[in-house]
Formats: C-alpha cells, sequence, structure tokens
C-alpha cells in the first residue's frame, strides 16, 4: 500500500513538472514600442502624434501586431490597426515605427 502511494506521488509530481515545463515553452512574449511622430516626422496626414506598438510572439510562432494612434500627449485616441500571422512582425523600434506609419490609414 506504501509502495502505491510513493508511486502514485512521485508520478503526479513528474506529471506536474512536465506540465509547467509545456506551460512555459507556450508563454507569449510581448515586446512594446513607444514612437512619437512630430512636426519632422508626422502622420501620413501631417499631423503629430504618438503609437503605441506590440507586438506578441507566441510559443508556436504565431504572431500579433497591434498599433494604437494617439494625438500629441495622448490627448485624442485616433484608433488601431491590428494584424495576425502576418507577412512581416517589426523586431526593433525602427521597424515597429515604421509599420505603424505604413499602417496609419488602416486603423480603425
Amino acid at each position: 500500500m506504501i509502495k502505491m502511494i510513493a508511486i502514485t506521488l512521485v508520478a503526479t509530481i513528474a506529471l506536474g513538472a512536465n506540465y509547467t515545463l509545456v506551460n512555459s515553452n507556450t508563454a507569449k512574449k510581448v515586446t512594446k514600442y513607444t514612437c512619437e511622430f512630430d512636426a519632422g516626422n508626422p502622420y501620413p496626414d501631417g499631423t503629430t502624434g504618438v503609437a503605441e506598438t506590440g507586438v506578441k510572439i507566441t510559443g508556436n510562432g504565431s504572431t500579433f501586431v497591434s498599433v494604437e494612434y494617439y494625438s500629441d500627449d495622448y490627448q485624442d485616441y485616433l484608433g488601431q490597426y491590428q494584424e495576425g500571422n502576418g507577412d512581416f512582425v517589426p523586431s526593433t523600434k525602427e521597424e515597429a515605427c515604421n509599420f505603424a506609419l505604413d499602417h496609419f490609414n488602416d486603423r480603425q
């Protein structure tokens, strides 16, 4: 009887450790970039503001990019653009800012 309890306990611990490893491998990685568009580098329509870009990469390689657009000092919300598993995923601040500019007119 004690042997059976010990085996059950060891199996439970082993399954728990395996479950933890699986969950840690599928955790999402989120990277955020803040891009300021001033008079020298405005939005495509000539206005100025801030774009917040978030890039999520899951453990299975799925991607999601979201950009939220604001006027100067976050006074007004100007909309957002979202893209899942797109052809291009920004990996630097410069790429994220260019992505935000490229999709400014696609925002909702």
